[in-house]
């Protein structure tokens, strides 16, 4: 989970609706809930929470700038249909001339291709068509690797070297290990991505403390409703993070906060740690 990933708060508002469906939502958690979704939408247009690249997908496409002189000359292969994909393709969208699913059951790829203009491809067809895509992004629930070394060897052969993106965000990994040995090959995983995720929290001023302090101010008058209500002990006990001594504490120092990584830079090669 990423802090201040919008993919959150649409988590949270799928799940209520599911309750209110079941009818299994209260009166009392439904305005919790309606307060929480103001807060949040109040704290992203306060703040700067939301304008820098901090989440995986975001960041992948920040290594595909880095890395191509024009995104608008690239080819994109995105490897699943599952929700971080879904996400992978919102991002890469705009960019590349051409975006490419590919995933076992077409079925399940066809309706996120049309979607967002891309194309489908059967997962067997990929030894044959992997020298035709620049960036390479895989997520699947696969407990094998799907891309080996001698694929994508072949693949950089035919390539004539140009290199190559590739990004591995699933676990366990959907690429051998062995594949970052090869010189036209930049691959990286999801632990790579957590220092370009960081370095867009760096980018962005630190944000959290400004966000939480307007969180906490703004939650407070939901906690004295919830105990004329007798809310339940586990309630009544979150009630004094609703204080001005809590919201000092968000704007504590930078120096309380996490030093941030340095962005991992597109002219090296990337090993993957061990």
């Amino acid at each position: 989970m990423v802090l201040g990933e919008p993919q959150i708060l649409g988590q949270m508002k799928a799940a209520v609706r599911v309750a209110q469906d079941s009818q299994m939502l209260g009166s009392h958690l439904h305005q919790l809930f309606q307060r929480s979704f103001s807060v949040a939408k109040e704290v992203r247009t306060q703040t700067a929470i939301g304008a820098q690249s901090v989440s995986m997908s975001a960041a992948s496409v920040r290594l595909g700038e880095q890395l191509f002189e024009r995104l608008a000359d690239c080819s994109v292969l995105l490897i699943g249909a599952g929700e971080m994909i879904e996400l992978c393709a919102a991002h890469w969208a705009p960019h590349p001339k051409r975006m490419v699913i590919a995933n076992r059951t077409l079925e399940r790829a066809r309706p996120l291709a049309e979607r967002f203009g891309a194309s489908v491809m059967a997962l067997s067809e990929l030894p044959a068509q992997l020298e035709n895509f620049d960036v390479v992004i895989s997520c699947t629930a696969s407990t094998l690797p799907i891309i080996g070394l001698g694929m994508v060897e072949r693949s950089v052969r035919q390539r004539r070297h140009r290199p190559v993106l590739m990004i591995d965000l699933a676990v366990p990994r959907d690429i051998e290990d062995e594949v970052s040995r090869l010189d036209d090959v930049f691959l990286y995983t999801v632990d790579d991505l957590r220092e370009v995720v960081d370095a867009g929290l760096e980018a962005g001023g630190w944000p959290w403390p400004k966000a939480g302090a307007s969180s906490i101010r703004r939650s407070a008058p939901s906690w004295p409703g919830c105990r004329s209500a007798r809310a339940c002990p586990s309630s009544r006990s979150c009630t004094p993070a609703a204080t001005p001594s809590a919201a000092r504490k968000w704007s504590a120092p930078r120096k309380c906060w996490p030093e941030a990584k340095t962005r991992p830079s597109c002219s090296r090669k990337r090993s993957r740690r061990r």
